[in-house]
């Protein structure tokens, strides 16, 4: 979980995390130069949580951050979630069968809710429909950005290089 002076949303990312039908093996929070109290209400989950708070010294971005966060821990399965988005209580679950149906990338629709308003189902159509061939699925995913909760081996995540620091 990559943090920049998140404190006011973190609890409740935390929670959706702690209530998981497939408890985590780890949970790392990487600090990303807050300075507000994101790492003190990391810390508090530690009851609740098998949670390490990895703090960065200045802010460097989410795709650095997720590094230092990745880095921090020898899982093997990676699953990714920004410090002010919700899990379902059944992610964790439902990627692991999604994997291990078909190892590899595996990925969630996100949906986007506002308050007064709901869920925000204009936000999902705004991105075309991704390609049925696969020789044009790779090019989509760059362009348009379909990725969510990324969830992965940690092979994969190596094999490729990480995050690079442009990306956030």
């Amino acid at each position: 979980i990559p943090a920049y002076n998140a404190g006011r949303y973190l609890d409740q990312t935390l929670a959706s995390v702690a209530g998981q039908t497939l408890a985590p093996a780890v949970v790392v929070v990487a600090d990303d130069g807050s300075t507000d109290d994101t790492p003190e209400r990391a810390r508090r989950w530690q009851d609740h949580l098998p949670i390490e708070v990895v703090r960065l010294a200045q802010n460097v971005g989410p795709g650095p951050a997720r590094h230092h966060a990745i880095l921090a821990t020898d899982a093997s399965l990676l699953a990714l979630v920004d410090a002010d988005d919700l899990w379902l209580p059944d992610h964790l679950e439902t990627m692991v069968a999604a994997y291990q149906r078909a190892p590899g990338l595996v990925t969630a629709r996100e949906f986007a809710w506002i308050r007064g308003r709901g869920i925000d189902l204009a936000r999902r159509r705004a991105k075309p429909r991704i390609p049925i061939d696969p020789k044009d699925q790779l090019v989509a995913l760059l362009q348009h950005n379909y990725v969510s909760f990324g969830f992965f081996p940690r092979a994969l995540y190596e094999r490729v290089g990480g995050f690079r620091s442009f990306l956030v």
